[in-house]
């Protein structure tokens, strides 16, 4: 009977710790999906993320694209068109707002926002949508 007891402990036991690291796994990547919220305007690289949360840039896009369904790029860029958004909305310039939302460059972040978005920056600027 003790045998069965601890036979049945020990199957408990190696039941709970995949959970528990499951946990601990999405906790660490709902962290990295917080830092990008409140770092997107900056240069985020998968290098600078796997430094930052000690995990393989490649587990590092694997889990994320898991979890958001998109890429980390994806996921930034389209952070930065919705910010940007906002921006425009508010009257902002455009170019000062490409640059404050983390574009190198206006035709990159042009290029972006219509693909993301569906029209131009200067159409929302214009109220025309």
């Amino acid at each position: 009977m003790i045998k069965t007891y601890l036979f049945q402990l020990l199957v408990d036991i190696k039941n709970i710790i995949p959970i528990e690291s499951n946990l601990i796994r999405n906790t660490n990547i709902e962290k990295l999906i917080q830092y990008i919220h409140d770092n997107f305007r900056t240069q985020i690289t998968l290098e600078s993320l796997s430094k930052r949360f000690h995990y393989d840039k490649t587990y590092i896009s694997r889990i994320f694209k898991e979890k958001t369904g998109r890429n980390v790029f994806e996921y930034i860029t389209y952070k930065r068109i919705i910010y940007a958004k906002e921006l425009i909305s508010i009257g902002f310039p455009l170019i000062e707002i490409a640059k404050y939302v983390g574009f190198n460059d206006y035709s990159n972040f042009y290029r972006s926002f219509i693909k993301i978005t569906g029209c131009s920056p200067k159409k929302i600027k214009n109220n025309k949508l």
